[in-house]
């Protein structure tokens, strides 16, 4: 299966989801081709398996938005990547809202620089600071009736027990592992060497593959998340853990080896 990628001929992206679908997004008229690239680049860290991302309409709200930024910039003559953007450059355009369309291209920012993408000083960390459009107070959504909250403990339950069995399984493996760059691009390897580094960034990995990036992308890397995520929680699980904590009295965390032991 071809992985997510971003095409050069023409310039795009190609996307698998989770559930075996496709998807295919044209950027190649847009007037940028450094800057759709780079950013089509950090939405890459934000789809399924590397991100959240896992539907078509998901991405198209992403690739608007990056669409939407590319044009601003270009209207203001900027022609370079998204290494020559400026800290004075973004806030401007960001300020000018709306809303989605800062957090939108914010997420695409930060995930260029996930991608091993470098950004000129400080604009790291505007693109992670605190919003310009803040988005309004709403009214508090009614709770649960119980029979929901009965389903939503039970997928979430469900979610952490697997979560936690493949991460005995992951533990085990570490035991007979081996570094992938010796012993080949397995699950099992690839557990062992994650046990070693820690959670690091996909960029961290590569180099200790001793790769570049662009080759790392061009494999079958799969087998490499897949054994990321049943080394270290994903953050649907640890949302999971957090919810079967809630004390639906008060709506607060309990203690979480209690209220995980319930039940």
């Amino acid at each position: 299966m071809t992985p997510t990628m971003v095409t050069d001929n023409p310039l795009g992206l190609a996307c698998v989801f989770s559930d075996g679908r496709r998807a295919e997004f044209d950027l190649s008229d847009l007037p940028n081709p450094r800057l759709t690239h780079d950013l089509a680049s950090g939405l890459l860290e934000l789809i399924h398996p590397h991100g959240s991302a896992d539907s078509g309409s998901t991405v198209d709200g992403y690739v608007a938005a990056l669409r939407a930024m590319v044009r601003a910039l270009a209207e203001q003559h900027f022609d370079g990547g998204a290494g020559d953007l400026r800290r004075g450059q973004l806030a401007q355009f960001w300020m000018a809202g709306p809303t989605r369309l800062e957090a939108l291209t914010r997420a695409l920012v930060e995930g260029y620089a996930r991608s091993g993408g470098a950004l000129h000083a400080g604009v790291l960390e505007l693109a992670a600071g605190r919003h310009f459009n803040i988005q309004p107070n709403r009214q508090p959504l009614p709770p649960y009736p119980e029979v929901e909250w009965q389903r939503l403990t039970e997928v979430c339950r469900q979610l952490v027990d697997d979560s936690y069995a493949a991460h005995r399984r992951a533990l085990e493996a570490v035991r007979h592992g081996d570094h992938p760059g010796e012993g080949g691009w397995t699950w099992q390897n690839f557990c062992w060497l994650l046990a070693r580094l820690g959670p690091v960034a996909t960029p961290r990995v590569v180099a200790e593959l001793g790769m570049t990036y662009s080759a790392f992308r061009h494999r079958d890397y799969s087998v490499f998340y897949r054994a990321l995520q049943d080394v270290f929680p994903h953050l649907d699980v640890v949302i999971g853990y957090r919810l079967l904590t809630i004390d639906r009295t008060t709506g607060r965390h309990a203690d979480p080896m209690r209220a995980l032991a319930a039940g």
